[in-house]
């Protein structure tokens, strides 16, 4: 409606004393000032005047106003909506400090009213309430109560809200209702602990912090009922601080009308609790699952251990306290190796027992007793090598199993940091990130399962490939590797492979270890493993050609990059998506200074392989070639120490300076 309609309505419902016509029109008379407030600025002066002569003679009918707010609480069966009506008519008429102290008074009984029959219906409900064999109710009534009392008390709150901002008008009204709401859902709370014997609980988690120690687990019931405590706790926490934060969004100081401060403080306690329980319920629960692991087939021939699983699972609900566990989990994870569990071996594993087997059952011989002496002796020594193997095959899974759940874990870490900054940032923008304000810092913990996966990879390696692959490479260097080459031995190598190339594929793509670690570990630690396979493989090279000092002319020179190019890139085939090229760094370095035309020319690759290579390094290499005279590398190598000399020189000045 425009001004002037609201104003004729205004003088009619005037006329005849209607008072919600009155309220109505000069609520639209207001409104409309203030949507046409942009317009002319005389009009806007003479429609102001024109609303302040309406509310003059609108004031004359205050009496009436409060009279009808008067019968509207008046009796035990009050209407809310009518009492409500009845306030707005007296605020739209500035009678609103006028109407509080009956207002006030009706609203607070009838919230009063509505809040014991809560508080009757969960004395009810726990008189009436069973329990289990472990001695527990079922206390969903008193969540269900406290979502109700606060509910109905916020919505009371928004519907006086609603009518007038006035804070001197809604302090007085909405302060004992805030006060009742206080008093009767601290009782409902105190009941809820004695019956969810949350001192028992407190009590228990603060001796086990005090104790640290590991030995008693909690029973599963224990942990359920402690996980269904806390899952009750942390909604009624949830509801209690939404209501207080509402407080202060309806009007300053209300949350004040609580003398006592009750409610705050037992906000605050229970957060505590909710607390230090988490932390026991978390501690409780990686023991428990430290406990009990076993290994777990992730996908096809791939383990890991259950604890992985079990403790992503407790964390996610509690990520918040995820830094608590590292003094549990680390050692389970570590631990691993030296369980006793049984892990499947792979089908392959298993032919090659049940060949041993067929292959010691041949051998028989023709005499009756010689023969069951015979077999009796063969059987014992071929289950005492099986029992060996798998002794030994087991170990190798262990490790192989403690290298995918400490990896598994690091992805878990890595996906809970993540988890956190982004609540962090979203949940509070201004604040201290939450990474930030942990005991033990995530990254840390990153590390820590990066560091496990690093070490037992080395561990893998030192039980096997380092058993005997350097002795296998240096017995070949020096009994089969050949580097002073004619051109027809060069053009033998190029066509049917040399040495070198046969025992990589032989005792590297082709070995039975790797293609099983292939199979059982996931596909970055693999990738790991092969970088340390290649990092060994490339220095026991090196450590095997400069050791020998073998000789090498122009040709072999080419044949040995030939053959490190050739190796660099079947290597990679095994790791596609990671590059191997650092490994094989001193190794080209070492190619580059064998194919040199004269030893002189090293001075001019001289900065780039003193970064790897030593001094003694680089003349045993030299003297290598057997077409350089020793003269001539005695030379080169007397221009080597001068020239690093005044290096080393100039870079020691332009330290000080």
């Amino acid at each position: 409606m425009s001004f002037e309609e609201s104003m004729t309505a205004f003088y009619v419902g005037f006329a005849e004393q209607q008072l919600d016509q009155v309220c109505q029109s000069l609520s639209g008379m207001r409104l409309a000032i203030q949507r046409d407030s942009a317009g002319d600025a005389e009009a806007a002066a003479v429609r102001d005047e024109l609303l302040r002569a309406c509310e003059l003679k609108a004031a004359g009918l205050r009496d009436a106003a409060l009279s009808q707010l008067q019968s509207a609480c008046a009796g035990g069966d009050v209407d809310v909506d009518a009492a409500l009506a009845a306030f707005a008519r007296c605020a739209l008429l500035g009678a609103a400090q006028d109407a509080v102290p009956r207002f006030g008074a009706c609203l607070t009984r009838i919230f009063e009213t509505q809040a014991r029959a809560s508080l009757d219906r969960v004395r009810a409900s726990k008189r009436g309430a069973k329990v289990n064999e472990h001695g527990y109710i079922d206390r969903a009534f008193y969540v269900e109560a406290l979502s109700e009392l606060l509910t109905g008390a916020t919505d009371i709150m928004n519907a006086v809200a609603d009518v007038t901002a006035d804070p001197e008008v809604l302090r007085p009204v909405l302060g004992p209702i805030h006060a009742s709401c206080a008093s009767i859902t601290l009782e409902i709370v105190h009941m809820y602990a004695g019956d969810a014997r949350m001192t028992a609980w407190e009590r228990r988690a603060n001796a086990q912090a005090q104790r640290g120690s590991t030995e008693d687990v909690e029973a599963d019931e224990s942990l359920q009922m402690m996980d269904l405590f806390l899952d009750e706790l942390a909604f009624i926490i949830r509801v209690l601080v939404s209501y207080t934060a509402f407080l202060t969004t309806v009007c300053d100081g209300l949350e004040t009308q609580d003398e006592s401060g009750g409610f705050q403080i037992k906000v605050q306690e229970f957060s505590g609790v909710y607390l230090v329980l988490e932390r026991f319920y978390v501690f409780q629960s990686v023991h428990k699952a430290a406990a009990i692991a076993e290994p777990q087939e992730l996908q096809d021939g791939v383990f890991v251990s259950s604890i992985v699983e079990d403790v992503s699972f407790v964390l996610n609900k509690a990520f918040f306290r995820a830094s608590q566990w590292c003094s549990q989990y680390l050692p389970a994870i570590l631990a691993l190796p030296s369980r006793p569990c049984v892990i499947p071996l792979s089908s392959i594993d298993a032919s090659t027992s049940n060949g041993k087997d067929g292959m010691g059952s041949s051998r028989l011989d023709d005499d009756p007793e010689a023969e069951q002496i015979e077999v009796s002796f063969s059987d014992m020594l071929l289950q005492a090598v099986d029992e060996d193997l798998e002794q030994s095959l087991q170990e190798e899974a262990r490790l192989i199993m403690t290298i995918n759940s400490a990896f598994m874990s690091g992805e878990f870490v890595r996906t809970l940091e993540d988890k956190i900054a982004s609540f962090s940032s979203t949940s509070f923008p201004t604040d201290v990130p939450i990474l930030e304000c942990l005991p033990t810092p995530i990254h840390d913990m990153s590390e820590a399962f990066r560091s496990i996966v690093a070490n037992e990879v080395q561990e893998v390696l030192s039980r096997t490939l380092r058993k005997r692959l350097p002795q296998v490479i240096q017995r070949q260097m020096a009994e089969q590797f050949q580097y002073v080459l004619t051109a027809s031995q060069y053009d033998v190598f190029g066509s049917q492979g040399s040495p070198l190339q046969r025992l990589l594929e032989q005792e590297v793509m082709k070995n039975r270890e790797l293609r099983r670690y292939e199979r059982a570990l996931c596909n970055a630690p693999f990738e790991d493993l092969i970088e340390a396979v290649v990092q060994d493989l490339t220095s026991w090279l090196e450590s095997a050609l400069l050791a020998s000092r073998k000789p090498c002319n122009d040709l072999g020179a080419l044949q040995l990059e030939r053959e490190v190019t050739d190796m660099l890139a079947r290597v990679s085939t095994l790791v596609p998506q990671k590059s191997l090229r650092a490994a094989f760094t001193r190794l080209f370095q070492i190619v580059l200074i064998l194919n040199l035309l004269q030893p002189t020319h090293v001075l001019d690759y001289l900065a780039s392989v003193r970064e790897e290579l030593s001094m003694e390094t680089i003349e045993t290499l030299l003297r290598m070639r057997v077409d350089f005279k020793p003269e001539s590398v005695a030379r080169a190598m007397d221009q080597m120490i001068k020239a690093d000399a005044k290096a080393k020189t100039l870079r020691e000045r332009g330290v000080s300076s």
